[in-house]
Formats: structure tokens, C-alpha cells, sequence
């Protein structure tokens, strides 16, 4: 290649890795075991400086700071009962429900408040044990100030609300 007959450098050498891993594999993990693999360098303290260098930069603040910032994107997007989506994930393969809590995710991240929010059976698809996390996040937004109005049948999504209607 033309960037390694310059630098002496085999081809394999300037492959960009993180924690061992190339970007393939991080787009092939499912989100949760992705926020596992950066959790330790998201929760680094006293991480070292930026600097131009072949080895990795994993240790600098710079690593420290993109890797907190998504893990807790990746977090909201566990707790929505999407830990085991990847990002190779094609959208068109997406189901509904998994559609509606990733544009919730997105909001949920926007921070907005006195916002309506009208949600058509948001626990679609997902096993009741993994409902109780997505009633959290509900709960937050409605905490934040905004305002939830959700279709659905099952009566743990429906018992939190202010007003029901039949």
C-alpha cells in the first residue's frame, strides 16, 4: 500500500484497533456487550494526555470521554430493552416497537421538556421482565417535565399512569 511503503510499515500494522478490537467488531456486538467493553475506559480517572503516536490512544482523556459519552447512549438504549440490537443492524429489519424506542432513546437524550409524547404499545415485542426498565424511562421523561400519552394493553404499562382512558 502506498501510506506503508513511506512509513516501513506492514499493511496488518496500521489496522485502527480499540481494546483489541477493530470497528468490525464493534458493529457486529450487540449493545450491551459493546457498553461492557467501554465501561472501563469510560470510567478511567486520570487519563493521560492526547499525543500523535502508531500505538493506541485507549489511555488518553480523549478515549476516556467519547467512551463515557457512549456508554450512556448505549445505556439508554439497554434500558429501553435494545441491548441486544448491533450496529451492523440493518433498519429495514428493525421492528416496529424497536423503531418507536430508538426514536425514545433519541428523545430521552435531547433532554426537552413540556414535550407530548404519544406512544403506541411501547412494550411491544418486549418479555414483561424486560418492561420494568422501559417504565423507567418513561417514568424519566415524565419526571422531565413532559407529558405521556401511551396506548396499550398490558396493565403494567397502563397502572403508572395519571389518567386512564377506556
Amino acid at each position: 500500500c502506498p501510506v506503508c511503503k513511506g512509513s516501513g510499515l506492514r499493511p496488518e500494522a496500521l489496522k485502527v484497533t480499540f481494546a483489541g478490537r477493530t470497528i468490525a467488531d464493534y458493529a457486529t456486538m450487540p449493545l450491551a456487550n459493546l457498553a461492557d467493553t467501554l465501561r472501563p475506559t469510560a470510567s478511567r480517572t486520570g487519563a493521560a494526555a492526547a499525543y500523535e503516536s502508531t500505538q493506541s490512544g485507549e489511555l488518553t482523556e480523549v478515549a476516556t470521554m467519547i467512551a463515557a459519552d457512549l456508554v450512556a447512549r448505549l445505556q439508554i438504549l439497554i434500558d429501553l430493552g435494545l441491548g441486544y440490537l448491533t450496529l451492523s443492524r440493518r433498519t429495514p429489519t428493525v421492528s416496529p416497537g424497536e423503531l418507536q424506542r430508538l426514536r425514545l432513546a433519541t428523545q430521552l437524550r435531547a433532554g426537552l421538556f413540556g414535550v407530548l409524547y404519544v406512544l403506541d404499545e411501547p412494550s411491544a415485542g418486549l418479555h414483561p421482565a424486560d418492561a420494568e426498565p422501559l417504565l423507567d424511562v418513561l417514568d424519566r421523561l415524565r419526571r422531565a417535565g413532559n407529558f405521556l400519552f401511551v396506548g396499550g394493553h398490558g396493565m403494567d404499562v397502563v397502572r403508572p399512569a395519571h389518567w386512564v382512558v377506556d
